[in-house]
């Protein structure tokens, strides 16, 4: 809670919470230009992900969370959670010349603290280097927006930063809700979002008007430039 009484969010993200999520994309960038050269590059990294781990419960109680154990389960919980959406976007789905979306939240089950039941949010790993194209429809879904983004959330390697957005205000689609949005390097015209050199991903918010019945269609999305496409 804001006023005292617990724990902000905001505080667990600032702080320990945060190191879950960038601990293993951390590590795994910093090893995978040695991987060719060094084995035994791949082993830090996992060893790192584990201090990360070990040292949890320390960072933890400096955060001065409510001494129950509800409040520490519940810490803990979230803790497990940033690094499965660490594991997703940096290992599963983690290469920008084979995109794929994971969610960051499903089933109203994993969850990253101030995301809403009624939104899915759906991310790709992206790179200026290529150009995508991604297809879906409007079915069951009250607004959309794309978003996308250069650098990585608190990962030490640049601000975040918002390069190009669309809504549904703006997306065109068919006569029976589909649509195709196409993310460019030159990007220009209807449906289509600019590429910077430095983009990073691409993140898809779709609202939904009663989260307990829609059931939107997966969204796809494909590298369109580059060998193979």
């Amino acid at each position: 809670m804001a006023d005292g009484s617990g724990l902000d969010r905001r505080d667990f993200f600032g702080g320990a919470g945060v190191a879950a999520l960038t601990a293993l994309g951390a590590s795994l960038a910093s090893a995978r230009p040695a991987l060719a050269a060094d084995g035994d590059a791949l082993d830090l990294a996992m060893e790192h992900m584990a201090d990360v781990i070990r040292q949890f419960p320390a960072e933890f109680a400096a955060l001065q969370a409510p001494p129950t154990r509800i409040d520490r389960a519940e810490g803990y919980r979230l803790f497990l959670r940033y690094l499965i959406m660490g594991i997703d976007q940096y290992v599963q789905f983690g290469d920008p010349a084979f995109p794929a979306f994971h969610q960051k939240t499903r089933d109203g089950v994993l969850k990253f603290a101030g995301d809403s039941p009624e939104q899915l949010y759906d991310v790709a790993v992206i790179s200026g280097d290529y150009d995508y194209a991604v297809a879906g429809n409007m079915r069951e879904t009250a607004l959309i927006e794309f978003t996308v983004y250069s650098g990585k959330l608190n990962s030490g390697s640049g601000a975040r930063r918002l390069i190009a957005s669309l809504t549904d205000e703006r997306l065109a689609v068919d006569g029976e809700g589909n649509f195709v949005v196409r993310l460019a390097r030159d990007g220009e015209g209807p449906n289509v979002l600019r590429l910077d050199q430095d983009a990073s991903s691409l993140v898809v918010r779709r609202y939904l008007r009663d989260p307990r019945k829609d059931k939107p269609r997966p969204l796809e999305i494909r590298r369109t430039s580059g060998n193979p496409a």
